[in-house]
């Protein structure tokens, strides 16, 4: 387990994912993987799963699943922290906090988003990408945002606007500008989004 970020408003950590879900009785028990193996059929998908909740244990130090909230919100189930979640093939990120809203997003920085960046990407941003890596920030970038906002609009091309200092423009539900926070490190490329929860 890698810890990518941590302080006082959220922990970030990432961690390879087990091949074999058997592989994580020991870090969890039995019980829970046997549980998750009868729920979800394909094995990558138990290990995903389970890697996250290895993740919100280590974290937390309470053995936990997590549910969903009213928005479509993973949430811990006991200790009620919001969570994002977010893996490659390879790898597993989570982002929790007790203190606000969270968005990750991971991408392996091999994958190329030419093909579909028409999709995602507006004439605003298209002033500053010179490469796939910068199609990967934005990409990472709205699916962060995306995560993280309630009630978030799924048009990525005309709603969110990625500039090259790493803030954005959200226009839906509500226009608001906020600032994003990246990572990277050798093939995979991390960014991620924090909004304090305040009293309304």
């Amino acid at each position: 387990m890698e810890i990518i970020a941590h302080n006082k408003y959220y922990q970030i950590v990432i961690d390879k994912i087990r091949s074999n879900p058997d592989g994580y009785i020991q870090l969890l028990n039995d019980e829970i993987v046997e549980k998750v193996k009868f729920v979800f059929r394909h094995q990558q998908r138990q290990c995903e799963y389970l890697s996250t909740l290895y993740l919100i244990y280590k974290i937390t130090n309470t053995l936990q699943l997590y549910t969903y909230d009213t928005h479509g919100k993973p949430i811990c189930e006991i200790t009620r922290h919001n969570l994002s979640i977010t893996h490659t093939d390879k790898y597993i990120g989570l982002m929790i906090s007790d203190k606000g809203y969270v968005g990750i997003d991971m991408e392996q920085t091999d994958r190329n988003l030419q093909r579909i960046s028409t999709k995602f990407i507006n004439s605003i941003e298209q002033q500053w990408v010179k490469s796939n890596l910068d199609l990967i920030k934005i990409w990472t970038a709205k699916e962060a945002l995306y995560k993280m906002i309630q009630n978030a609009s799924p048009d990525f091309k005309n709603d969110y606007i990625v500039f090259n200092n790493y803030t954005a423009i959200v226009t839906k539900p509500k226009q608001k500008k906020l600032t994003l926070s990246s990572y990277h490190k050798n093939d995979y490329y991390i960014t991620w989004v924090f909004e304090e929860k305040t009293d309304e």
